[in-house]
């Protein structure tokens, strides 16, 4: 737990065997030195212990300090361009495919910590499909300003943003709001129509259609070398937390908002007892049946739900998800203003 002057770690097992999390956790807690301890927003400040402290900048407070950590191993060499791109592409696949984005903007997000920051619900809640940690967007929104920046004020960063929000807010303990963020990054590019378009469109969400817009991460990582590598001729059907039995599988989580099997009326507690006559007793079963289509194929799913058995032709969709390689690795060449990006991006300070 991070404190104005100090933090406190603590792990279980081996640090050997924990290495690298634990690294990660320490480059996290480390930024926060500055970032909420010392730039800090004032929804908590000063903080209120007796009811909840309910804070539009967590996006910025918690998310751009998770893009900065990764970011700060990558530079130091903890971790190599594969492991980072790796969990660059988690990100952007978490934002992008999520449901969250129709509900609610990064500022409405970081609104809910009180429900989801270590809060334990009781009732059943269905906020897989309607949350989007902001550890997560705003670490994804971090890697697009800063890409972004660097795209169009080719001597202007991230880091030089974060080091004036250090001067105005934080050096003096000057508590901020949203709309200083968004002046602060207007007056360090010098172009405060960016900020504007940035802050409107992916943090405040003004643009719903229906969802909130994602950044184009595709071109913004090209700059840089990166290519996007999709999975469109694998099979998807959702990502069901199934619990397996003798009667079949248990879905243990809410199914993702238009997936094949959401499309198909399949919910929590169903039981999905077989996929074209193959019994889904064990995973292994559920990979083999498949493993037997492509996009576009219908599969007959058979499940049982609140007593009544169900049968459905259900349409097996394309993995939405997608990787991130260096382009030289996809066998093509990188050029010499993409080595000079990358490198003013990722290359040790």
């Amino acid at each position: 737990m991070e404190h104005r002057n100090s933090t406190v770690l603590s792990r279980t097992g081996h640090l050997a065997q924990v290495e690298l999390s634990a690294l990660g956790t320490v480059a996290h807690e480390f930024f926060h030195a500055w970032n909420i301890e010392r730039i800090r927003p004032r929804s908590l400040e000063p903080f209120d212990f007796e009811a909840a402290n309910v804070s539009q900048e967590l996006w910025f407070g918690e998310g751009f300090t998770s893009y900065y950590d990764d970011l700060a191993m990558v530079r130091a060499g903890v971790i190599d361009l594969n492991e980072f791109t790796s969990r660059m592409a988690s990100l952007i696949n978490t934002v992008t495919n999520s449901p969250g984005r129709r509900f609610y903007s990064p500022i409405e997000m970081s609104m809910q910590a009180p429900f989801v920051d270590a809060a334990v619900s009781v009732d059943p809640q269905n906020r897989s499909n309607t949350f989007i940690s902001y550890y997560t967007w705003g670490a994804a929104l971090g890697l697009a300003l800063d890409l972004a920046i660097r795209d169009r004020f080719p001597d202007k960063s991230l880091d030089d943003f974060m080091r004036e929000t250090w001067v105005r807010f934080g050096k003096e303990f000057i508590p901020y709001e949203v709309g200083d963020l968004e002046d602060t990054l207007g007056d360090v590019v010098e172009d405060p129509a960016f900020a504007a378009e940035f802050f409107d469109t992916y943090v405040r969400g003004v643009y719903r259609d229906p969802a909130v817009p994602v950044p184009d991460y595709g071109r913004l990582l090209a700059l840089a070398g990166f290519a996007f590598e999709d999975r469109a001729d694998r099979p998807w059907v959702g990502n069901p937390g199934l619990e397996y039995g003798a009667d079949g599988a248990r879905v243990q989580a809410p199914i993702r908002i238009g997936s094949p099997l959401y499309d198909a009326g399949i919910e929590r507690e169903d039981v999905i007892v077989s996929v074209d006559g193959t019994v889904l007793t064990d995973a292994g079963a559920w990979g083999r049946a498949l493993a037997r289509y492509r996009p576009g194929d219908r599969a007959l799913v058979v499940w049982r739900s609140r007593g009544d058995e169900f049968e459905e032709q259900l349409v097996v969709g394309s993995d939405p998800n997608l990787s991130i390689l260096p382009l030289e690795a996809t066998g093509g060449t990188l050029s010499d203003s993409a080595r000079a990006f990358r490198g003013r991006w990722l290359e040790a300070r």
